[in-house]
This record gives C-alpha cells, structure tokens and sequence, in this order.
C-alpha cells in the first residue's frame, strides 16, 4: 500500500472517529432519558426522544457505509472530493437537522430542569456534528 492511500485511509478513520463522538453523545443521552422516562412512566416528549436515538443510530449508520475504505477506492483515494461531495454531506446533516429540531420541540414542552439540561446536550451535541459535516475537510486536515 503507497504512503499516500495509506495515510488517506489513516485520515478517514480519524474522520469517522471525531464525527462518531458528538453521535455517541446523543445516543447516550437520549437512551438514558428514554429509561428514565420509561421508569417513571413519564410519556412527554418520549416519541420526540425515540426519533432522537434512531436519527443518531441512522447518523452512525450513515457514517459507516459513505465515510469506508471502499467508498475511498470508488472516489480513486481523492479524500476532498469525497467529503465535500455534496450528496455525503447531505445525507449527514438532515438526520442532525431532525435531531436539532426534535430537541427544540421538547425543550419548548419540558419543565422538567433536568430532561432540559440533558436535552440542551444532545442539541449542542448535534450543533456540533452540523459544524463538522459542513467542514469535513477542516476537520481531516487536523
């Protein structure tokens, strides 16, 4: 393997690693305060949360089949082209504009302190993946 396509897919994994950490944090907490509604059979906002964790597992989804080596070979290892191909981009940032707007629906709802502390982490979570999908190249370059 040349130093080159090598290094190409060294940056790609890294990519795919920083993009997964802001999903790991919605996944996370939307799983936890989906228990926590379930066990105080507390039924707000539950449907929105659900949408939440499946946009994320759709996000993680995404990430695996468009961001891969082999997608990488298809794009003949141009790393720029393939992650400022708008399509890739696309499909990244619509299920973390669901998820932005899921948040803004049940904060607009909650009254409980703690669902709105934790809410405002997954929105922050998912500002931040927005940011990333759009300077996907930034963030290979690191």
């Amino acid at each position: 393997m040349s130093v080159d396509k090598e290094s190409s897919f060294v940056v790609l994994s890294n990519l795919r690693h920083e993009l997964r950490t802001p999903i790991n944090v919605i996944i996370g907490y939307s799983e936890m305060i989906l228990e926590d509604l379930e066990t105080t059979n507390h039924k707000t906002s539950l449907h929105e949360l659900q949408q939440i964790r499946n946009c994320a597992i759709k996000l993680i989804f995404l990430i695996k089949n468009l961001l891969n080596d082999e997608t990488l070979e298809l794009y003949q290892l141009d790393l720029a082209r393939l992650l400022t191909e708008q399509t890739v981009q696309v499909q990244l940032q619509t299920p973390t504009n669901l998820v932005i707007e899921y948040c803004q629906q049940i904060l607009k709802q909650a009254d409980d302190k703690c669902l709105i502390s934790d809410v405002k982490k997954i929105n922050r979570a998912s500002h931040n993946l927005l940011a990333m999908t759009e300077d996907m190249i930034g963030i290979s370059n690191k």
